[in-house]
């Protein structure tokens, strides 16, 4: 019999973990965005991208774990602790992605009802990418932090601040990059492929991390 992937089955738990908050998350974005473009009130639309992007990676971020002491069981079970680090931020990609297709979908919408201008949606998508690249980043900067016994006893406070610090560098980015004369288009490919990296190199991070935790 052919065995399934570890870190397959460490985001099938997870999947099943928070299955129900993301779902009534997502459904609720889809709600709102098709409100707004009913309406076609923009401010809506604005408040829909932002929600559609961000909520259902936080909610994975302050759910996904499990249970308390979970991970004394993971590695007991068939699992490198490698594969314990990398599902925690494939939890966070996965989630974000759930929401593009809501977003296109929205977006379908609004061009049907001509509510929505190609303009308007190329200013919605440099939103989007501003957002992306803020859940991104703040997803670098907290699990190096939270899978230490330090940052596990204060995981509220280091997410708190984790957002904070992730929003400031990204209005950073955007704001030195209006500075210097950038096209949007170009700031929001910069702040995807810079917190995309950080993205990366955090993974690597935590998996070293991991490597040496006693659970």
């Amino acid at each position: 019999m052919k065995r399934r992937s570890p870190l397959l089955g460490l985001l099938t738990f997870n999947y099943y973990s928070v299955r129900g908050s993301v779902g009534l998350d997502l459904l609720i974005c889809l709600a709102i965005g098709v409100a707004a473009q009913i309406l076609g009130h923009s401010g809506a639309m604005h408040l829909f991208v932002a929600l559609v992007v961000t909520s259902a990676p936080f909610v994975v971020m302050v759910k996904g774990e499990g249970t308390a002491k979970w991970e004394q069981y993971q590695i007991a079970m068939p699992v490198t602790r490698k594969d314990l680090a990398t599902s925690l931020y494939l939890n966070v990609f996965v989630a974000a992605v759930l929401g593009i297709p809501i977003i296109g979908f929205v977006w379908g919408l609004g061009f049907i009802f001509n509510e929505t201008t190609f303009t308007l949606s190329i200013i919605q998508g440099i939103n989007a990418s501003f957002l992306y690249g803020f859940v991104l980043l703040t997803t670098a900067l907290l699990y190096p932090l939270i899978c230490t016994n330090f940052g596990k006893r204060k995981e509220a406070t280091m997410m708190l601040i984790c957002c904070v610090v992730a929003f400031a560098i990204v209005s950073a980015m955007s704001g030195a990059g209006n500075l210097i004369g950038l096209t949007s288009g170009v700031i929001s490919l910069l702040i995807i492929a810079i917190t995309g990296m950080a993205f990366i190199i955090s993974l690597f991070i935590t998996r070293a991390i991991y490597s040496k935790m006693n659970f």
